[in-house]
């Protein structure tokens, strides 16, 4: 009878469980897209380059150098308005690494992790190797936009 009642309890207690974390991520992507939607609009309506709203590089003010994420802020007040062209102007780097992230995004938190697949893809797009290439092709592309 005790035997019984503790499956019971364990079933409860793995369903409420379930149903706790169910909330959790529900609660998360809805802060996040409530972030992400005020974001493009905040940077689709204000130029960067026309309001003191938007921070000044700490990096490019302390060395006169830019960073891999200078130009970033203009760069997408351009992309949300269409300009393409003058969005890769500001910033090229975050333009082409851009379909990257919201691959990694959805991957990350939007797909099945059950599916071999995709966790394969992940492994290869986000794992160490990949990490590494990331990271010397952001060390290179800071150099040469500070060549002068």
């Amino acid at each position: 009878m005790e035997h019984r009642n503790f499956r019971r309890n364990s079933q409860r207690d793995s369903t409420a469980l379930k149903h706790f974390h169910w909330i959790i991520k529900i609660v998360i992507i809805s802060v996040l897209t409530i972030f992400i939607v005020s974001g493009i609009y905040l940077y689709a309506k204000y130029d960067p380059e026309s309001y003191r709203l938007f921070p000044k590089c700490p990096f490019f003010l302390l060395t006169g150098y830019k960073c891999p994420g200078c130009g970033s802020q203009r760069a997408f007040y351009h992309l949300f308005n269409g300009d393409l062209t003058t969005a890769f102007k500001y910033n090229p780097l975050i333009m082409i690494l851009l379909p990257y992230i919201i691959t990694g995004i959805y991957i990350e938190y939007l797909t099945d992790r059950t599916k071999p697949h995709l966790m394969h893809l992940r492994h290869i797009l986000f794992g160490k190797w990949a990490a590494l290439f990331l990271a010397l092709i952001i060390v290179s592309y800071t150099i040469i936009r500070n060549l002068h």
